[in-house]
């Protein structure tokens, strides 16, 4: 059956607004006796300045400031969803309304400044949330925009290891990092990023799931279903071959450009040494061809990974291999080798059902060279957006 064509005007349509308030990782409803109320101000302050600062992100098209780390094996709903949603090719942008949400932004801050000076004077008996929405400063938010915010947020904390002998791709988060948006302590920091995770967590299975239904194929419907979710870390997970084949599904459809960014190693006792670094660029989810300069004005989802003790020593060699597959088979493939959750001891839900195209692709990963046993022509590390291809690569 042919799949729907994708009507961002609808997403996350079953999904309530919310304040940008609720994000705090406290109740606002109620007043806390045990804080200062000048400290739940300047929470809410700095809510406002993250707000505005992924707005500004997102005006700049600097995709990178929304690679969140959220820790459910989920990095390739995010960068599809701002390819498809977010980027500024697609109708959706206008109507995220961000603009005029930046004007309010700027008029609640003027307020909330002065509420800081004189908040001695306030009433103690008002939680946060009847105090903003006393003062008209409560801020309603969509779902997309509260997915963008989270992905900024999640991706302002994150440090990349770079030094590690390790295939997979490592990262740290590191709460302090949101105090230079505002005087906020650590510990709410820190908060702050696991409410985060949960949320942008869930937001992301529904994503997958409306894209599901308009793929209408009853199997991808089934394995994106409730009966697949778990709870990792308090984070909601689905099975990664099932979530990459719906996003493929809806790729075709919308004609999104994909790079894969290649990094060409060889691994030994002293540890693992970068040769060569390539790219292959598809301008559909089908084939690679040859990149042209007008495709810089497009974002693009870019597959980074890596090619350890391959025959093919050099860019040039490793890409006449690599454009042998369609896109669709390198990704498929890496995400059948992958553990389909977070937690790998729950992956016989999976390995159960013993479907047949499952099997199939982790068999191909591991002979073809996509696969952890076999990393040779390219195992998959990490899947983000950027606002243009690189202009001085060799595509």
């Amino acid at each position: 059956m042919k799949t729907s064509s994708f009507n961002p005007e609808t997403i996350f349509q079953n999904q309530e607004n919310c304040f940008l308030s609720d994000l705090i990782p406290y109740n606002t409803l109620e007043k806390r006796a045990e804080v200062d109320f000048k400290t739940e101000l300047n929470d809410y302050l700095t809510m406002l300045q993250l707000l505005e600062a992924a707005i500004d992100a997102q005006h700049g098209q600097f995709w990178e400031k929304f690679d969140a780390e959220v820790g459910e094996n989920a990095c390739q709903i995010r960068a599809f969803f701002l390819a498809l949603v977010i980027a500024p090719k697609n109708a959706f942008s206008p109507n995220l309304q961000l603009a005029e949400l930046k004007t309010t932004i700027a008029k609640i801050r003027s307020q909330v400044g002065p509420a800081l000076s004189s908040v001695n004077t306030l009433p103690t008996t008002s939680s946060l949330h009847e105090f903003l929405k006393e003062h008209n400063l409560l801020i309603k938010l969509k779902a997309p925009q509260v997915f963008l915010l989270l992905c900024f947020i999640l991706s302002e904390t994150k440090l990349h290891l770079e030094k590690t002998d390790k295939l997979f791709r490592l990262c740290k988060t590191v709460p302090k990092l949101l105090k230079s948006y505002g005087n906020i302590s650590t510990h709410f920091a820190d908060k702050l990023i696991k409410k985060s995770r949960q949320k942008l967590s869930w937001l992301s299975v529904e994503f997958i799931q409306e894209l599901a239904l308009l793929a209408k194929d009853l199997e991808l419907q089934e394995m994106v279903s409730e009966k697949y979710i778990l709870r990792h870390n308090q984070c909601f997970c689905l099975p990664i071959f099932w979530s990459c084949k719906t996003i493929l599904r809806l790729a075709l459809v919308h004609k999104i450009p994909f790079v894969l960014h290649v990094k060409i190693q060889e691994k030994n006792l002293d540890g693992i040494q970068t040769l060569d670094e390539g790219y292959a660029f598809f301008k559909t989810a089908e084939t690679c061809v040859d990149f042209k300069a007008a495709d810089l004005n497009q974002a693009a989802v870019v597959i980074q990974g890596i090619a350890v003790n391959t025959s093919f020593k050099n860019k040039t060699l490793w890409k006449e291999q690599i454009q042998k597959y369609s896109l669709s088979e390198i990704l498929l493939a890496g995400a059948a080798d992958h553990k389909q959750y977070p937690d790998s001891t729950q992956d016989q839900r999976i390995t159960s059902l013993n479907n047949l195209e499952h099997k199939f692709y982790q068999n191909f990963a591991r002979q073809t060279g996509f696969a952890l046993d076999n990393p040779s022509l390219f195992f998959i590390q990490h899947i983000y957006t950027i606002k243009q291809f690189f202009p001085k690569a060799p595509f």
